[in-house]
């Protein structure tokens, strides 16, 4: 970030918080408007998922399901490998955890909306059974029930509000988006660390330099 661009960033008020699960910890990233400003871990684990629950976070770790905000703290529920809320309510899995999306090799969903289904041979929507939407290999969807993003390897697919086609995009950064996020703006992450936003001339990127990214969540 260069100098003007910090001063414009301090100025500006109502920073969006969006907080990124990676093999070292959760990362807290601030975002304001369309620019990346400061980042850093607020909590060293290896965390597989994360949710906004309030104010703050749910995260899934391989010791425990921490919750929190500026520090975190345990749980109880356990080692896990994905968290979510559901009618308000915190809800987490563990590898003895059973879910059921009705379809071979799902690997994400989202229930905003329409619901959406990602897997390995392409991108379904649940209409009358799981309906074809996209052709591909998916790694993840996402929607806040007006706009709909989804990846495969290579490429970023968007859909509009009030829009039933989709359009492909290409990600100006090397690796795969993992997750999309929705506040002020449209958020994403890609596994090896590179955080964008969108910006109306496209999308602004910043590497994290942390590894092993699994998921992101807007506060």
């Amino acid at each position: 970030m260069s100098i003007e661009e910090k001063r414009v960033y301090d100025e500006k008020r109502g920073a969006t918080a969006v907080f990124v699960a990676t093999g070292t910890g959760l990362a807290r990233v601030e975002v304001s408007d369309d620019l990346v400003g400061r980042f850093g871990l607020v909590e060293r684990c290896a965390a597989r998922d994360v949710a906004a629950v309030g104010d703050g976070v749910a995260v899934a770790t391989d010791e425990d399901v921490l919750v929190g905000r500026e520090t975190l703290s345990e749980a109880g529920f356990g080692p896990a490998t994905a968290v979510g809320v559901a009618d308000g309510d915190l809800v987490a899995a563990g590898e003895r955890g059973v879910a059921r999306a009705g379809l071979d090799d799902a690997r994400d969903v989202t229930a905003a909306g329409v619901p959406l289904a990602a897997t390995a041979d392409g991108l379904y929507r649940l209409g009358n059974g799981w309906m074809d939407e996209l052709d591909g290999a998916f790694r993840t969807v996402a929607s806040d029930g007006r706009r709909a993003h989804a990846a495969t390897a290579d490429a970023l697919y968007a859909r509009a509000p009030g829009e039933t086609d989709w359009t492909p995009g290409e990600v100006p950064a090397d690796g795969t988006v993992v997750d999309v996020g929705y506040g002020e703006r449209v958020y994403a992450v890609t596994g090896d660390g590179t955080f964008l936003v969108a910006a109306e001339d496209g999308w602004r990127t910043r590497s994290l330099g942390l590894p092993e990214v699994a998921a992101l969540a807007v506060v």
